[in-house]
């Protein structure tokens, strides 16, 4: 299987844009998958990322790369008026997650799970963080839900 996501922003353009992969069922071994995903913006290349992970792609669950997790997940956050250096990555503590300032107000936040609810629960936990400014994922639900 593979997935190609590409997003091209006009300038000022806002983006949130999240990923999660789950590396075969449980007790199952990985199938063949391969991802990228490209953002650009006027000025040139945002974000460039590709994973491949199964048979045909040695050494993708090796330390280097999933560390033998078996669920990875991006969150992509570009808001063009967010001041960088805010202290957001110290939030960010968990050693299988990790926040990187892309420049241009874009942020992305990589994480590795053993499984998909602790995935979303750090995904949840950073977009509450990013988008809202809060550590309530509550924040990011509809009224009502």
């Amino acid at each position: 299987m593979a997935a190609d996501t590409r997003v091209v922003l006009e300038p000022g353009a806002r983006l949130v844009l999240r990923e999660e992969v789950l590396f075969g069922r449980y007790g199952e071994p990985c199938g063949g998958y391969r991802q990228r995903v490209r953002v650009e913006t006027g000025q040139g290349p945002l974000y460039d990322q590709e994973l491949a992970t199964g048979p045909t792609a040695p050494g993708w669950d090796g330390p280097a790369v999933t560390a033998g997790r078996t669920a990875a997940g991006t969150l992509l956050v570009v808001d063009p008026a967010a001041a960088a250096g805010d202290g957001a990555a110290d939030a960010f503590r968990d050693p299988d997650t990790a926040l990187m300032e892309l420049g241009g107000g874009a942020r992305l936040l990589s994480a590795l799970a053993p499984d998909t609810a602790t995935l979303r629960h750090r995904l949840d936990d950073a977009a509450a963080r990013l988008l809202t400014g809060t550590h309530e994922p509550a924040a990011l639900r509809p009224a009502g839900v």
